[in-house]
């Protein structure tokens, strides 16, 4: 039993068409590259910069079978820093996705909640991702132009774009 559903757009409305909605995917891409951009710059500005040294990562592991049989084992590490604010000892499990390339010992940097020392980050996975908002938004940008170009270009009206799906 099947069923398919068939959804396409003729000529110079699909271009225009795609290029809108690529310009919109482009502007939210852009709204999350600012919005991370901004949140780090936040952390940079007003949480200090220290150095710190891994005491003991922690692992923990989740095992589970998916539906076709296959066995999956996922990771979690909990990376536990010691560092020194005003002359007096903390010790705090650092929010990181570099968890696994961590060992005891390790000196890393970290940054600290002037405020509440208690309160550690690792911002470099987070640049990261902004960036990656950022390059999504040049790629969905310039092909949103390019249809938007080719639209004014177009002349004889023949082009096609569909998408067709098929549910069993």
């Amino acid at each position: 039993m099947g069923f398919s559903i068939t959804f396409g757009i003729h000529g110079k409305k699909a271009k225009i068409i795609g290029g809108v909605m690529l310009a919109i995917i482009s502007l939210a891409f852009l709204i999350s590259f600012i919005c991370s951009l901004t949140s780090n710059m936040n952390i940079r500005n007003n949480y200090v910069e220290t150095k710190g040294v891994v005491e003991r990562v922690d692992v923990e592991t989740d095992s589970w079978t998916d539906s076709d049989g296959v066995d999956h084992t996922t990771r979690y590490y909990d990376v536990w820093v010691a560092y020194e604010v005003d002359k007096q000892s903390y010790l705090n499990e650092l929010a990181t996705e570099k968890g696994k390339t961590y060992s005891k010992g390790d000196e890393i940097t970290i940054f600290y909640d002037a405020q509440n020392p208690n309160n550690i980050r690792d911002t470099s996975a987070d640049f990261l991702l902004a960036f990656v908002f950022a390059g999504f938004a040049l790629i969905t940008g310039g092909l949103a132009v390019f249809m938007i170009v080719s639209y004014a270009k177009d002349k004889d009206g023949e082009t096609y774009y569909s998408v067709r799906g098929r549910i069993r």
